[in-house]
């Protein structure tokens, strides 16, 4: 099969020529449709991620068609269509019971520890395929399970989300931040997003936000003149730079959360006096469990969000549309297609 391979680090991908995966008793074959890509898979080319062993195929945003079932597999057939979910884990550990096996000591995560979607097939157990409605395309299928459900996980779980509530999403026009719109509103929140690049600006509008260029406009004076002088209910930061948590400490009322998506950078700055004084909070959000892609897979289906897919590139142009992605340009996912 054709697949996209690191073989160094901070070089070039490689297509060649790979063995179509084995499939154990509970597993299944997918012949994959679509692969989003994202900044992760940019941090896994660098280098940056301790538990990646050359050569690998990334790729953890994948939907597809099962070619094949594991003899034990009872719940797919070959022809279903699926979406893959990202973790792997142990489900009888602390974490996996109590509903975050996004923390299981134990995972393997899919396009990480083992090979990913950019390839023609993939192999995956049972349990972390999901059945895409014929009403969603492949392309948007495959943005599920990081995109559109990590975005899920942030609104809903980690910033507690209510109606009224007004957040900001910054760098809230790209990948994630596009997905991230459409989420908070439908939790019943007044949406405003952040980007540098004027001609972004519509394309968030259109979907309910308030677009801010925060080179342009005081972004903090912004939203303490829509909230009467309050701040934001919650800021979701999509960039992960010590600036940013420093201007999402600063944008938040009294009691407010930060919930930091990305990491750009290795450590975080930040006024403890205005954290404690304040009472304000920092939380992580790391990628969803199953049930968010559960959860925005029927969302979807349901009519109630519409996955952002922005380019779509070939498996042989991966590293065209990875400097498309590196541009930060894009006003969506960037989706390739084996």
């Amino acid at each position: 099969m054709k697949a996209a391979v690191i073989t160094a680090y901070n070089q070039p991908y490689t297509i060649q020529q790979v063995p179509v995966p084995e499939i154990g008793a509970h597993d299944l074959l997918v012949r994959v449709k679509a692969a989003g890509i994202c900044g992760t898979d940019v941090h896994i080319l660098e280098g940056k991620l301790p538990t990646i062993r050359l050569p690998h195929i990334p790729g953890h945003e994948s939907a597809g068609i099962v070619e094949q079932v594991g003899s034990a597999v009872t719940g797919f057939s070959p022809g279903d269509r699926v979406v893959v979910s990202i973790y792997i884990v142990c489900e009888r550990c602390y974490y996996c019971l109590g509903g975050r096996e996004v923390l299981c000591p134990n995972k393997i995560r899919i396009g990480f520890e083992t090979n990913g979607g950019l390839a023609e097939y993939l192999r995956v157990p049972d349990t972390n395929a999901f059945r895409l409605p014929t009403s969603i395309s492949f392309e948007e299928g495959a943005i599920f399970p990081d995109a559109v459900a990590c975005m899920l996980r942030a609104v809903r779980t980690q910033a507690r989300m209510q109606a009224g509530d007004v957040v900001v999403i910054l760098g809230g026009i790209g990948g994630l931040g596009m997905q991230g719109i459409q989420l908070a509103r439908l939790c019943g929140a007044t949406v405003v997003v952040t980007s540098r690049q004027d001609e972004k600006l519509p394309q968030a509008e259109a979907l309910g936000a308030i677009a801010i260029n925060p080179t342009k406009r005081d972004l903090v004076q912004e939203i303490r003149g829509m909230t009467d002088g309050r701040g934001a209910d919650s800021v979701i930061d999509n960039i992960g730079t010590a600036a940013s948590i420093e201007q999402g400490l600063a944008l938040l009322r009294p009691g407010g959360r930060l919930v930091e998506v990305a990491y750009q950078e290795s450590n975080i700055s930040g006024s403890f006096y205005d954290l404690v004084m304040r009472e304000k909070e920092i939380v992580g959000s790391l990628s969803s469990s199953k049930q968010d892609l559960k959860d925005v897979i029927r969302f979807a289906a349901e009519g109630r969000i519409r996955p952002v897919v922005a380019e779509k590139y070939s498996l042989d142009d991966i590293n065209l549309a990875l400097k498309r992605l590196q541009s930060t340009a894009v006003a969506g996912r960037i989706v390739i297609i084996p």
